[in-house]
């Protein structure tokens, strides 16, 4: 079997993993919150405007204003519970991946998994 088709067996585990299903899941239920996209929207609008701002060689107090709506809005977001959810699962379904990438490593390198395997410890029986 090649690599090829390792790959989309790895892909399609990957997709019936928990991880992912609860991923996909808070991604609707955001998409779903009114609010979590008003807030979504301002976020990237405010983001913009920063950017603007650096672009056109504004004043520093312009910007630190500008940034200081923007931790606003981020706060707001923290405080929504379809984003923190949603963040939630994003950062597990992050770690599964990181740690997928990180056996690839090792086998790739031979280097010890240590503590990042998530899992093994760095045993070494991964070998």
């Amino acid at each position: 079997m090649g690599v090829i088709e390792k790959t989309r067996e790895l892909a399609m585990e990957i997709a019936v993993s928990s991880e992912y299903k609860r991923l996909r899941e808070t991604e609707l239920v955001v998409d779903r919150d009114e609010k979590a996209g008003e807030l979504k929207r301002q976020f990237a609008a405010q983001i913009e405007r920063i950017q603007h701002l650096i672009e056109s060689e504004a004043p520093s107090g312009d910007i630190q204003g500008e940034h200081e709506q923007l931790r606003a809005i981020g706060m707001e977001m923290d405080a929504n519970a379809s984003i923190s959810e949603y963040r939630a699962a994003r950062a597990a379904f992050d770690r599964l991946i990181e740690q997928v990438n990180g056996v690839i490593g090792h086998f790739l390198s031979g280097e010890s998994l240590g503590k990042s395997c998530g899992g093994c410890g760095g045993c070494g029986k991964l070998n």
